[in-house]
């Protein structure tokens, strides 16, 4: 019956919305993962811990910036190719040459950064990132768990 009302309901959307439907439609029945916005549950965690820390670490940088008074787009390559974070800005900011004048310049502290980042997400920290954003969500999209 669900299949059947989503099918309906994307009938009279684009040819996209509707690709996606189907695919979701059929993970929903065969229990794969084969949509392009469908995730694991693995997946999906991962996801939501790498959104906390990159929160977490833009938190960081802006107050480096504000400290450095400097908005260089090159000293935010500089800040994330100095952290150790598993966060994708960092592979981006290893690719910006330019970051490495700052080393010299003494603008800021990549040891200092690292622990407050680290101080910033504990195990309990991260379980309350898990219950709130996922467990216990009540976003749009979201399943009671």
């Amino acid at each position: 019956e669900v299949v059947c009302m989503h099918y309906a309901e994307a009938a009279n959307d684009c040819v996209y919305r509707w690709d996606r439907e189907i695919s979701n439609m059929h993970d929903l029945v065969t229990g794969e993962s084969v949509g392009i916005d469908s995730r694991t549950a693995e997946e999906e965690v991962l996801r939501v811990l790498c959104a906390a820390r990159r929160q977490i670490a833009e938190e960081a940088l802006h107050k480096a910036k504000g400290a450095a008074a400097n908005s260089d787009m090159h000293f935010e390559s500089f800040f994330y190719g100095s952290i150790h974070f598993g966060l994708p800005e960092q592979v981006e900011a290893a690719r910006d040459p330019n970051r490495l004048n700052y080393g010299s310049l003494n603008m800021l502290r990549p040891a200092e950064v690292q622990e407050q980042l680290l101080g910033a997400y504990t195990p309990a920290k991260i379980r309350g990132i898990v219950r709130e954003r996922i467990l216990e969500s009540s976003a749009s999209g979201s399943q009671a768990m």
